[in-house]
């Protein structure tokens, strides 16, 4: 199991709450990049050396069983978990409710503000600073993680 940090929204920073909600509320994460990429189930890991490493990783190393604290504003604002095999469309279908065409279908979610009534100053001192990538055992991201697990834990979810 690992532990990930991820942001939702395109370049558009005004529609980044529209579309955070939006892919949680159709159970989707995903990101994408400029018109030519591929898709990346294709491709063996060691030659997508020329993509940045998240990108590889969104593909290749996210599992099942791992955790990805998404991210709104630098603000922590969801927990998913029971991710989905890593998917890629040709082009975007609005139907489905995102904006990018590399995805994840994820099956549980915990909402932020319903696990924590009232956020701790280190909560909104996390920043983040990409699209997505995996956290460091010994850093903020992974112990709110942890402690919201065990929250969830403790009340039977």
């Amino acid at each position: 199991m690992k532990y990930w940090r991820m942001q939702l929204h395109p370049d558009d920073q005004s529609l980044a709450t529209d579309y955070t909600v939006k892919c949680l509320a159709n159970n989707y994460v995903g990101l994408d990049f400029p018109a030519g990429s591929y898709d990346l189930s294709e491709y063996d890991i060691d030659k997508l050396g020329t993509f940045p490493n998240n990108i590889r990783a969104f593909a290749k190393q996210i599992t099942y069983n791992d955790y990805i604290l998404i991210f709104h504003h630098n603000i922590p604002f969801a927990l998913i978990t029971e991710i989905g095999n890593y998917n890629y469309l040709k082009e975007v279908i609005p139907e489905m409710g995102i904006w990018f065409r590399h995805f994840r279908r994820f099956k549980k979610i915990s909402y932020f503000n319903d696990v924590y009534k009232q956020g701790k100053d280190e909560h909104y001192k996390i920043t983040m600073t990409n699209t997505i990538s995996e956290a460091s055992e010994d850093t903020k991201t992974v112990e709110l993680i942890k402690d919201w697990i065990g929250r969830l834990s403790n009340n039977g979810a």
